[in-house]
């Protein structure tokens, strides 16, 4: 659904699901005893799969990369954007250095939020309290409310250092009560329009923003029609942008030969700039890009000078361009200005990435607020049920 596709399980999903919980286990098996265990671990299909690469790492699963980075002749530990290498460090130890970095934020109507990024839980309800008549997001229901709003929020509900958490608390109840004002199911045929022709309209308030190039702001800014300003998740602290980071590869500590696996992932990422599909983790690749996207280029002939249209004016290459629903006219990106790059570059800096563990945290409270959300428990029981079972869940970890 997520990427405009109907996918029909197969009779079989039951089945398909444990075999590939069979997989995860005798992989975990490998992984801690050495036997049949590859040298070199795709950390994105270990994601993929729901795999906690923390806890995997705090059990001295994979070796750690910073003294082979710090020894390289290709690469150096200051090549890359800090945050990036932040993505895949354990207690420590680097496991895995990532070749690209996207973002996801959230983004909103500077006119009303401001200019300056990030806020709290509690500023969040109120913003959306202030606005009864619009959706806080487009096809907001409870669950979504209850994953969009706590993403990153979680920090206002445990402290990771100490192991403890109060979901127990007058500000969690709050915070279920609010999501449990919002309906449990969206009628998307009663809406035709795209949910960036609603934000247009003014009826839906916040847009969840996929970041993956320097143009992108220029569709979010048509769509609230004057200037953004990236707010982020909800967060104790920090933009609420969100980091996913990928292309990474770790070396197994059980390799008979690290010295070896460490070529190969050198090799990869000293040439992994050149397949990226973001924003290179690589300081001066995306000082690169950064360049090309306030550059224009123009289309060339064979001999190399510039292609002309009709009226003699050089002829710019395609940037891409959006339509935010069937049939409706594309929009082509222009030329991006200093000023949009250096707001997405300082996104990219102060970008963290979300947990495996902070998504088990979550299935838990998504689980548990259920109950509350078809009236058979109250606030306060749900709440008390969600600390109850996160922390034996943090305590386990």
């Amino acid at each position: 659904k997520e990427y405009g596709m109907d996918i029909e399980l197969s009779e079989d999903e039951d089945y398909e699901r444990a075999d590939a919980q069979d997989m995860v286990n005798a992989f975990g098996m490998a992984l801690s005893t050495g036997i049949d265990c590859p040298d070199i671990l795709v950390l994105d299909d270990m994601k993929a799969y729901q795999m906690d690469i923390g806890a995997i790492a705090g059990n001295g699963a994979f070796t750690d990369l910073g003294p082979f980075l710090d020894a390289s002749a290709l690469l150096k530990r200051e090549d890359y954007l800090e945050n990036a290498l932040a993505c895949y460090e354990y207690q420590g130890q680097l496991v895995g250095i990532p070749c690209e970095i996207s973002l996801r934020t959230i983004a909103g109507r500077a006119s009303e939020l401001g200019q300056e990024p990030g806020w709290t839980l509690a500023e969040l309800i109120d913003y959306a309290s202030a606005h009864p008549e619009g959706q806080l997001f487009g096809g907001a229901v409870q669950g979504s409310v209850l994953q969009d709003c706590l993403t990153l929020g979680l920090d206002d509900f445990l402290d990771w250092d100490t192991g403890q958490c109060r979901f127990d608390s007058e500000d969690f109840r709050a915070f279920l009560t609010f999501a449990g004002t919002f309906p449990a199911e969206y009628d998307y045929q009663a809406e035709s329009r795209s949910n960036p022709e609603m934000i247009q309209a003014g009826d839906v308030l916040l847009y969840q923003a996929r970041i993956n190039d320097f143009y992108g702001i220029q569709e979010h800014q048509a769509m609230f029609q004057g200037p953004v300003v990236y707010i982020g998740y909800p967060a104790a602290e920090g933009s609420g942008c969100i980091a996913e980071c990928s292309g990474a590869l770790a070396i197994s500590a059980k390799s008979r030969n690290p010295e070896a696996a460490w070529e190969f992932v050198e090799y990869y990422l000293e040439r992994a700039s050149k397949w990226r599909a973001s924003f290179p983790t690589r300081k001066a690749v995306l000082d690169r890009q950064m360049e090309a996207a306030v550059t224009v280029s123009y289309y060339l002939d064979e001999e190399g000078n510039p292609l002309l249209d009709a009226g003699g004016n050089p002829v710019p290459k395609s940037l891409g361009g959006y339509a935010w629903s069937v049939g409706s006219e594309s929009t082509m990106y222009r030329t991006a200005t200093k000023e949009e790059v250096s707001c997405i570059k300082e996104l990219i800096g102060a970008a963290r990435p979300v947990s495996v563990a902070e998504g088990r945290i979550m299935d838990i409270i998504r689980e548990e607020a259920q109950p509350f959300f078809l009236g058979q428990k109250s606030a306060e029981e749900a709440a008390d049920i969600i600390q109850s079972r996160v922390q034996n869940y943090l305590d386990e970890r």
